[in-house]
C-alpha cells in the first residue's frame, strides 16, 4: 500500500497516442447530384457568361467552346 507522502515509482508506461484525424471524403465518393448539378451547371453558366459579359452571339458560343475544348493543355506526365 502506498502512503500519499511516498512517491509511485514510474512504471516506463506512455499514455496511448491521439487517435488519427479523420480522413477528407474522396472525390470518387460524391453522390450522383453533385456530378449532376456540377455538370449542369457548367453546362448554363459558361454559354451565358460568353452571351453576357463578352457579347457573343448564340452561334458563336459553340464554337468558342469546342475551341477551348480542343486547345486545353495536356497534361504531363
Amino acid at each position: 500500500m502506498t502512503d500519499a507522502a511516498t512517491p509511485i515509482r514510474e512504471t516506463g508506461l506512455q499514455p496511448p497516442p491521439p487517435p488519427p484525424p479523420p480522413a477528407a471524403p474522396s472525390p470518387v465518393a460524391w453522390s450522383p447530384w453533385v456530378v449532376r448539378l456540377v455538370m449542369l451547371s457548367t453546362a448554363f453558366l459558361v454559354p451565358q457568361f460568353l452571351i453576357t459579359v463578352h457579347n457573343y452571339r448564340a452561334l458563336e458560343v459553340g464554337d468558342t467552346l469546342l475551341l477551348i475544348a480542343l486547345l486545353r493543355p495536356t497534361p504531363k506526365q
